[in-house]
């Protein structure tokens, strides 16, 4: 076994860490072996880590049985759908334009109440009100630099959703997208999801991917209708360091 103040199974994650306050690692294998587990728990005890995130392989049921009986729990299906960008057309649609500043705020308050399917929010050790915050946070930081474009469909004259486009070594990639409840079923998430199509394949791309959570059907079945389909499953495991009872409800 490894000395146990170093590893390279897992690594500390400092803008989690930073964010939440608390310190958070992430398990750097798929498919960690026994050893490999019992060495990042270790390590983690020695580091004072409060939260280890893992991603499994959903097709592997030797790390399932060994995440749980390691004490990690279950808190999200992550599901990885792509599609080829031959075909796009160009031009954006009607009402999609490019956010400004001015968007920011607007964007922010859609964001805290869009997200609620991530894996943050079905871990009692997030509180609530973090978990707005970290969606606040994400828009914010996509409009200012973090995604290479951000779409934004307006409303009644106001931005009521958006997009946010990432340009991946070998392929598009759709971050965020949400619309405001009171503007949902009218097409926009539709004509945000083309907006995006068509900045990829403006840009070179052949290929677009975007991630959403297993439980999160009503994107899976938007997505479909834009022509992406499965590509992989993945499950996202968090184990808590701290006794139950300190988690927050």
């Amino acid at each position: 076994m490894q000395n146990p103040s170093m590893t390279d199974v897992c690594h500390l994650l400092d803008w989690d860490t930073g964010f939440f306050g608390v310190r958070i690692a992430r398990l750097d294998r798929t498919a960690p072996t026994a050893a490999e587990l019992q060495d990042a728990l270790i390590w983690c005890e020695t580091e004072r880590i409060e939260c280890l995130y893992l991603l499994a392989d959903a097709n592997d049921p030797a790390t399932t049985r060994l995440a749980e009986d390691a004490g990690f729990h279950l808190r999200d299906i992550r599901m990885t759908l792509a599609r080829a960008l031959a075909g796009s057309a160009a031009g954006l649609p009607p009402g999609i334009r490019t956010a400004t500043e001015g968007d920011i705020d607007g964007l922010a308050r859609i964001a805290e109440t869009s997200h609620t399917d991530s894996r943050f929010y079905y871990d009692p050790g997030f509180p609530r009100e973090h978990c707005d915050a970290l969606y606040r946070t994400w828009i914010e930081r996509s409009c200012r630099g973090y995604a290479q474009q951000v779409f934004v469909a307006d409303h009644e004259g106001v931005a009521a959703g958006y997009i946010t486009c990432h340009k991946d070594e070998d392929a598009g990639r759709i971050g965020l997208l949400a619309v405001a409840e009171a503007a949902r079923g009218g097409g926009l998430g539709s004509r945000l999801i083309s907006a995006a199509l068509q900045y990829f394949a403006a840009s070179g791309f052949d290929q677009t991917t975007v991630v959403t959570q297993g439980r999160n059907t009503a994107a899976q079945r938007l997505y479909i209708r834009h022509g992406f389909l499965p590509q992989s499953t993945e499950v996202w495991y968090h184990r808590w360091f701290r006794q139950p009872e300190q988690e927050h409800k």
